[in-house]
């Protein structure tokens, strides 16, 4: 898991809010035992024109 905080935490730099989950195969209906981490990422809004006085500078 410590690898996946590691991932986490570079996306967050790449502007990504990022989620690590440690999930066991079974509790999904899979015959195995096995761990498995899912990372889920979303990419953050980004907002490129704060007002529209901004905009009218652009033009």
């Amino acid at each position: 898991m410590k690898d996946a905080k590691k991932l986490v935490f570079k996306f967050s730099e790449l502007g990504y809010n990022a989620e690590a989950k440690v999930l066991t195969a079974s509790d999904y209906g899979s015959p195995q035992l096995r761990k498995r981490i899912f990372i889920i990422r979303i990419k953050q809004k980004t907002e490129f024109l704060n007002s529209p006085s901004q905009f009218i500078l652009l033009i």
